[in-house]
Formats: structure tokens, C-alpha cells, sequence
């Protein structure tokens, strides 16, 4: 699975003041929900980590079911 697969495009717009913004806020987000999954003893197969994360990333919360 590649996260960003689809482009940077895809996540944050280009030449934008906020973007440096955007991609703090995805990076530190992912690695959040790493350090989550290692303090919760990795209760999710990592596999399904990433996919969550990805999907977050790229849709947001309203995507996940």
C-alpha cells in the first residue's frame, strides 16, 4: 500500500499558504494513530492500520465504516 498513491494533488492543493499546514496535519495525524496502535498493543493487524489511515487521509472520517 503507498500512502499518497494518488498524488499529492489528490491531499493538499499547490502554491497555497496553507499547505504546509495541510501536510502537518496528515503527517502528525498518521503518526498519531501509529504511537495510538503500539500503546493499544497493536489490536488492529497493521494492514488494516494503514488502510485506515490512508483512508482518513485521503477522505476523512465520514469515510470510514
Amino acid at each position: 500500500m503507498n500512502f499518497f498513491s494518488d498524488g499529492l494533488d489528490y491531499c493538499v492543493p499547490k502554491n497555497n499558504a496553507m499547505t504546509p499546514y495541510l501536510l502537518e496535519f496528515n503527517i502528525s495525524t498518521a503518526f498519531s494513530l501509529i504511537r495510538l496502535w503500539q500503546r493499544r498493543q497493536k489490536d488492529l493487524p497493521p494492514d488494516q492500520l494503514f488502510s485506515l489511515i490512508n483512508t482518513l487521509v485521503n477522505s476523512g472520517t465520514v469515510s470510514v465504516k
